[in-house]
């Protein structure tokens, strides 16, 4: 069965990347959405995720990353999110297989 979960996440630190999960966590897609109270911009990519290399997310921007071919991704270890601002963060939206 397919499920839909989401959750918040901050960068406390603007410049220090933090993993989209705070923890392993397979998924079919998710959605990153920057929070509507922010200020600056939300980052989304991989380990190396830097203002320079990605998309930049404003306030109420979301992008989606979508399953390729029914495989899951883990969003704990190969996505990564960063700010602009210091405690600024995104709401996290994803589905999920559960047995």
């Amino acid at each position: 069965m397919v499920v839909p979960g989401s959750f918040s996440r901050t960068v406390t630190t603007a410049g220090t990347r933090v993993t989209v999960s705070s923890s392993a966590l397979s998924v079919l897609s998710f959605t990153v959405q920057a929070n509507v109270g922010n200020t600056g911009y939300i980052y989304v990519g991989a380990s190396d995720v830097t203002s320079s290399n990605t998309v930049a997310l404003a306030a109420g921007q979301s992008v989606n990353f979508p399953a390729i071919q029914g495989h899951e991704m883990d969003i704990g270890t190969n996505f990564y999110l960063d700010s602009s601002v210091n405690g600024e963060g995104a709401k996290i939206l994803y589905t999920k297989v559960t047995l």
